[in-house]
């Protein structure tokens, strides 16, 4: 493909040290996890690892496990996703439809579109 192969230069590798440092990514070994952890979720998660390093692909027993955990994985965070979309939609509305909706936020509404 028209490339030439250039003899006698060594492949320079880039240090990772110095991208993380240019990135200016924090060390993973530092990061702390601020709350508390939500049991429930750590449970589902330990239970979701176990089975995944359990898995055998030979074992057809097994292919509608795998089936429901892809599913699981592809859904998470779905409904988050759902509720953002709406909220994304309602910020699209016009503050004029708000204000006839709202009764407390009525005078708030039209005092913006005063504005």
């Amino acid at each position: 493909m028209g490339k030439k192969k250039r003899e006698g230069e060594a492949l320079a590798l880039a240090d990772p040290s110095g991208i993380r440092q240019e990135l200016g990514l924090a060390d993973p070994k530092s990061m702390t996890l601020e709350g508390e952890v939500d049991p429930a979720l750590n449970k589902q998660a330990e239970e979701f690892v176990a089975l995944a390093v359990a898995f055998n692909p030979e074992d057809p027993a097994q292919m509608d496990s795998r089936d429901q955990n892809i599913a699981a994985v592809e859904n998470l965070g779905s409904k988050i996703q759902r509720e953002a979309a709406h909220r994304s939609a309602m910020l699209k509305e016009p503050i004029r439809k708000l204000a006839a909706r709202g009764e407390d936020g009525g005078e708030v509404a039209n005092a913006l579109v005063d504005l």
